[in-house]
């Protein structure tokens, strides 16, 4: 498939996820920021700023919920 050029985080990735489908991936960064992207539109679709340094994201098998686990210094 194309390749899409997803400007997501002012840092370090630490953790993508898709969704079951394929259509949304959800990533997370040493920016402590949570995104979700529509990869068919290739733009955000929602987001999250200031989470606890996420360490791992999932999203539920519907595709309807995300999961975010933070670490704490």
């Amino acid at each position: 498939g194309p390749t899409v050029w997803l400007p997501a985080h002012a840092k370090d990735v630490t953790a993508v996820a898709f969704a079951p489908d394929g259509k949304l991936l959800v990533t997370a960064g040493a920016d402590k920021a949570v995104r979700v992207w529509d990869l068919d539109a290739g733009r955000q679709r929602t987001g999250w700023d200031g989470t606890a340094d996420p360490a791992a994201v999932a999203v539920a098998p519907d595709g309807r919920a995300v999961a975010i686990a933070g670490l704490r210094a």
